[in-house]
């Protein structure tokens, strides 16, 4: 399934201003126990609604003023709030989930919206954090301690991802499971959907931090000091430019990047740079350029020599296209003959250590409760049949968003190229050509029958909230 972030969402890019600030105005907290029910669901709704708003805004150069609202009403913090509780969710309830058959066996429409809402959670806050008053609003908040928190978080896990490995260039496209039939269980859907959701986040991440460092002068001198000196986030940038997760080789042998919440093939000869990349390499620069940022940072020998990895990645090309990047290097290859870096006079000043309220009141307030939860969700929530009006509405619009989702720049599973035709039978696979649909035939061939009954089965079995053994929707 293609990135769910920036897509055409029902009712999102027709709001009016008035009706933005309804549902900005109605944004509230929710508890770990309402993930996935029917209010939670609505929310999620309303969220990814702004979250299309705001990026069209933001393309077309209009008044964002879905920024402002959120801004202007104090929204930031729940924000806040609903992604750290949908991070401790995915951490601490969703293993105990998967566990279950009767939960991997639901439609994605009750299973993966949960995994979709911290991407887009964090998509929105890309966007807004792209803004300096944004930046400014949360330094005023005590949100703001466990946004950086969670932004660490995500970068420790994006030097961990395994997305250099040899993947299909879209996830739609079947692979072989141990039986070696070719069939896909769901199991193994929702776990490859969980990994690239995850994906999704970590690099959503990335963008976040570089608003974040862009505007380090907006924040609290605590902050900053948890930033570069408690947290080290030059420790998790730098192996980045090593580990290069934006990039990988397909199961073809062909290099694709990470472009725009897509993976899209690299022609040869192309050496510009992933956006992503691009942001990793400014969040370096801008953390090791400020004076006050390096104030704060003890340069050890182990800190050096992992700065010092940076030079391999300051080439000429890379610094032909961020031309900023040649006085970093400058900065390095000094530090390299003199052993540290120039930096404001070093201070020690009194300063209180700050606290994570809202992760560590969650995980105060459910430790050792995580099964239970997970096992009265599953009964209470995601198995449940609600035959309410408001209910079947609810997932009516989710159902359609879904839909829209999937076919959002669909790419040929042959050779990775745009693609606009369907298969005739199934009409859930794109392909560019007669030509790829033909050579791709002896392995779509065994599922096309599959992905055929599940489209016509799709709609009614999410509107019912069956919970029965059918394969997944997508």
């Amino acid at each position: 399934m293609q990135s769910l972030l920036t897509s055409s969402v029902s009712g999102g890019s027709d709001l009016t201003p008035f009706e933005a600030e309804h549902l900005v105005q109605g944004l509230k907290t929710f508890s770990i126990e309402d993930v996935g029910t029917p209010r939670w669901l609505g929310q999620h709704t309303t969220v990814q609604r702004l979250n299309t708003l705001a990026h069209l805004q933001a393309q077309h150069a209009n008044d964002e003023y879905v920024v402002d609202l959120i801004i202007t009403h104090e929204k930031l913090e729940v924000l806040v709030h609903e992604l750290v509780v949908i991070e401790c969710w995915r951490e601490c309830v969703l293993p105990h989930l998967l566990k279950q058959d009767s939960f991997v066996d639901l439609p994605a429409i009750k299973n993966y919206i949960p995994l979709l809402h911290e991407s887009i959670l964090v998509n929105l806050l890309e966007c807004m954090v792209f803004h300096k008053k944004t930046v400014t609003a949360l330094a005023a908040t005590d949100a703001l301690v466990d946004l950086v928190d969670y932004m660490h978080r995500r970068l420790q896990a994006a030097v961990a991802l395994t997305h250099n490995t040899t993947r299909t260039s879209t996830s739609r496209t079947a692979s072989t499971t141990s039986s070696g039939n070719g069939d896909t269980t769901n199991r193994e859907v929702l776990c490859r959907q969980e990994a690239d959701s995850a994906f999704q986040v970590c690099m959503g991440a990335i963008a976040l931090t570089h608003s974040v460092t862009e505007y380090s002068q907006e924040l609290p001198k605590p902050v900053v000091k948890r930033i570069v000196e408690q947290q080290d986030w030059l420790l998790s940038l730098v192996p980045l430019m090593d580990a290069q997760p934006w990039l990988r080789e397909n199961s073809r042998g062909r290099v694709e990047k990470y472009e725009n919440s897509v993976w899209q093939p690299v022609a040869d000869g192309d050496s510009t740079m992933p956006r992503v990349q691009g942001q990793v390499l400014l969040s370096i620069y801008n953390l090791v350029m400020d004076r006050d940022c390096m104030a704060n940072y003890e340069i050890t020998n182990f800190r050096k020599q992992n700065l010092l990895k940076m030079r391999r990645h300051l080439g000429e090309v890379v610094c032909d296209q961020i031309p900023p990047l040649l006085d970093l290097r400058r900065v390095l290859e000094e530090m390299s003959i003199q052993g540290n870096l120039p930096a404001a006079p070093s201070t020690s000043p009194f300063i209180v250590e700050l606290v994570a309220a809202i992760r560590e009141g969650l995980l105060a307030k459910y430790r050792g409760r995580w099964e239970e939860i997970a096992k009265r969700q599953l009964a209470d929530v995601f198995l449940k049949r609600d035959t309410s009006e408001e209910t079947r509405s609810l997932m009516r619009v989710l159902c359609d968003n879904m839909d829209t989702i999937e076919e959002t720049n669909p790419t040929c599973p042959q050779c990775g190229k745009p693609a606009e035709k369907r298969c005739s039978k199934c009409r859930r696979e794109f392909y560019c050509s007669r030509e790829c649909q033909v050579l791709d035939w002896s392995r779509h061939k065994k599922l096309c029958p599959m992905l055929a009954q599940q489209g016509q089965a799709a709609h009614s079995k999410a509107l019912q909230s069956d919970s029965g053994t059918k394969l997944r929707t997508d």
